[in-house]
């Protein structure tokens, strides 16, 4: 069995490597020689690649210039590197350098023309493992100039070959062009034989004669996929190319398909005879692959520009630009302009700065065209249209916003309908078969993936609901309220932890969201969670301090989670604070909140706690809520998303008598009305104004009644059904 070692090492590579350890209880020493070919991904890309990263790491340190120039000047003058403090010269030929008395530079670390590696060694294979989507021509070859699609078997001498133009995005890093070091001539091969790869020879003297002939071209090697400037694809990347091109040709070397050099794939890839499965495949990756580069090549209105002089700064300071240009932003066609106008100005080098504007574009989106328009603008881009809609996604808790986004990327399934469908099923087997049929017509859009998560639960799958719910919850496309829907199946199957982490991803991408915290607080409130709550709801009044109702619901966590003296403080403060008079006083609903909870003290009183019925008599006095002999019935409850009411059991018969007061938003409903009206009124009945829920809603009705000495009070508790429209007292 074969033993693989894998080690780094920040100095070079020894000539000889040395292995030492214990097997069987003897020890043994081994040595082996080390030979790593000079032109290889190995020893001439990858450190390249490192290095850049490093500056790229300086750069964004924050740190002062004068600090990182030393290391950055010495890196970019070693590794080949465009930097602030570096440049590189691009002549016509050796002979000019050597006319103007320039020493060309060499090292081993410059790197090598990616097509001057042999196919044949281990190489080529690291690299299809890297870049499995690229096309093995797409590196390393131009369209711009004849010479730059051909090989070694085209290649000229010293004297009249070009050097290699430098183009990148982002002025330095793994775009960096790399010297071109001069081949051997090559003899041409005969017309019959089969052509063979021809390895480049190492460079010769920096310095070269200018009346060197040019070689004769050498026979065409089959595996090179050798092609001249005619054969290269004319569809939409010629045009794109074009319109760049203008003699001065800005594209540049990026690998990621958006530039001209990477959607520079030929239009007729020499195809062997396929011999076997693996010939196929591998015709089938490099078709899929041009098709590819062909999908982003019809982005053709994001053409490169000059660059700005904001490209070489820091991406924080960027970001703060980025946020300026949004914020004038009067719809969303300027809103995307945004993204465009940075790309266009080379202030996108990799994925991570493009992450950072797609973030600030994302945050100015608040309607549902705005987001339409925005994830078109994206459609060609699958990867930042994705990266947009799941930023989204994750923030809102906008029903249609989220339902705007889902219906553009996820299409077209009638999750309604399926509903209604599921409804009419008797049996949890037919139920889960048809969610399972839903959800293959549209395998990621999670709000199938919930649906099947829950009916998992009720089939009795519990394993496999929680192992489907992570993976849901891990892909990111969870908006507030299909989170909400998971955490709630999640419950339902006894996970409560499981069920935790995934409702607090409601609030995890945007903490500073008061309707995020509000929505994640209710759903602890509602699930008996009153400390979980609590927090939230303390940091809802941070971000909402003028907000009573906050504070009144921060009043009912502290009660429930025992701090009756902390929820009464918070309630005199509401009540003496700002409010218009009215039937949505906020004041007033802080006096009926604390009559109720002064009711349920008063119900079971506690002498030793100073909780006696007298000092509770007078605080209930105090509170103003009745003035001359009544009865006062509050109704509480906690799950904030139903909307109970006092009422008749009749639904033909009219409402109580008395004056109500409807505070759904904190959970309470309040009925005052003389004692005689009420004890006629007869039996009363619990009834949900809102649309009917899949879970059953606890609730509390506290009845006060003052006749003119003494209170008295009445306590009920009950619970209203699942789906249920109304309950008797």
């Amino acid at each position: 069995e074969e033993l693989v070692l894998l080690a780094r090492t920040h100095h070079p590579l020894p000539e000889k490597i040395r292995v030492k350890g214990r097997i069987g209880g003897k020890d043994f020493t081994e040595e082996h020689k080390l030979q790593v070919a000079s032109n290889t991904v190995t020893s001439s890309l990858v450190p390249r690649l490192w290095a850049a990263e490093y500056v790229h790491r300086l750069m964004g340190a924050g740190a002062s210039a004068d600090e990182s120039r030393g290391q950055i000047l010495q890196l970019g003058a070693d590794y080949g590197l465009i930097t602030p403090f570096t440049s590189s010269l691009a002549l016509d030929s050796e002979a000019a350098y050597a006319r103007q008395g320039i020493i060309r530079r060499r090292t081993p670390v410059r790197g090598v023309r990616l097509t001057a590696l042999d196919p044949s060694t281990d190489e080529s294979r690291l690299m299809g493992q890297l870049v499995p989507s690229a096309p093995p021509v797409a590196m390393g070859c131009d369209k711009r100039s004849p010479s730059k699609g051909l090989l070694a078997s085209d290649e000229e001498s010293s004297a009249t070959a070009p050097a290699p133009a430098q183009r990148s995005q982002g002025g330095f890093g793994g775009n960096a062009p790399a010297q071109d070091p001069v081949s051997e001539p090559v003899a041409a091969a005969t017309a019959t034989a089969n052509a063979v790869p021809v390895d480049v020879a190492p460079a010769p003297s920096p310095v070269m004669p200018a009346t060197v002939a040019p070689a004769a071209p050498a026979a065409r090697a089959p595996a090179r996929l050798a092609r001249g400037a005619k054969e290269v694809n004319d569809g939409p990347s010629s045009g794109l190319a074009g319109k760049a091109a203008g003699g001065d040709d800005r594209l540049g070397d990026s690998l990621d398909g958006r530039t001209a050099r990477a959607m520079a794939v030929p239009k007729s890839v020499a195809k062997p005879a396929p011999a076997g499965r693996e010939e196929k495949a591998e015709n089938a990756k490099r078709d899929a692959a041009v098709a590819l580069y062909r999908q982003h090549a019809q982005m053709a209105s994001r053409v490169l520009s000059r660059c700005s002089d904001a490209a070489s700064r820091p991406v924080s300071e960027r970001v703060l630009l980025w946020r300026g240009r949004a914020k004038r932003a009067t719809n969303a066609h300027e809103l995307a302009h945004v993204y465009d106008q940075a790309f266009a100005s080379c202030e996108l080098p990799d994925w991570r700065d493009e992450a950072a504007i797609l973030d600030v574009v994302q945050r100015r989106i608040d309607t549902e065209q705005s987001a339409a328009i925005i994830l078109a603008h994206f459609a060609n881009y699958p990867q930042a249209q994705r990266f947009v809609a799941r930023q989204v996604l994750r923030r809102t808790v906008d029903v249609r916003l989220s339902a705007a986004v889902s219906r553009v990327l996820f299409g077209g399934v009638d999750w309604e309908k399926v509903d209604r469908e599921l409804s009419d099923l008797d049996k949890p087997e037919k139920q889960l078969a048809r969610i399972k049929a839903a959800v293959l017509v549209a395998p990621e859009d999670p709000r199938g993936d919930v649906r099947l998560v829950r009916y998992l639960a009720r089939a009795g799958e519990r394993a496999e609901a929680l192992a489907h719910g992570r993976k849901l919850r891990d892909r990111g496309f969870l908006t507030p309220a299909l989170a909400a829907q998971l955490g709630d199946v999640l419950v339902e199957a006894n996970a409560p932890e499981e069920a935790m982490r995934t409702y607090s991803d409601i609030v995890e991408f945007d903490g500073a969201s008061p309707e995020a915290r509000a929505m994640l607080g209710d759903i602890y409130m509602r699930q008996g969670w009153q400390a979980e709550a609590y927090r939230q709801y303390k940091t809802l009044t941070d971000l909402s301090p003028k907000d009573p109702l906050a504070w009144l619901r921060l009043a009912n966590a502290a009660a429930g989670a025992g701090r009756i003296d902390e929820a009464l403080r918070i309630e005199r403060e509401v009540a003496a604070g700002e409010g218009t008079p009215g039937p949505s006083d906020p004041r007033y609903f802080a006096r009926l909140a604390s009559a109720a909870r002064l009711g349920v003290l008063l119900s079971k009183p506690d002498p030793k706690a100073g909780i006696t019925v007298d000092a509770v008599s007078r605080k209930i006095k105090e509170l103003g809520v009745i003035s001359s002999p009544a009865t006062l019935s509050l109704l509480v409850w906690d799950d904030l998303d139903s909307h109970l009411a006092l009422g008749d059991p009749d639904p033909k018969k009219e409402q109580l008598v008395g004056d109500a007061t409807d505070a759904a938003a904190v959970g309470l409903y309040a009925v005052i009305a003389s004692t005689d009206a009420w004890t006629r009124a007869g039996p009363r009945a619990v009834l949900e104004r809102a649309d009917l829920l899949h879970r059953p809603v606890k609730f509390r009705v506290v009845t006060l009644t003052w006749d003119g000495k003494t209170f008295t009070v009445e306590l009920k508790s009950g619970e209203l059904p699942a789906r249920t429209k109304s309950v008797t007292l």
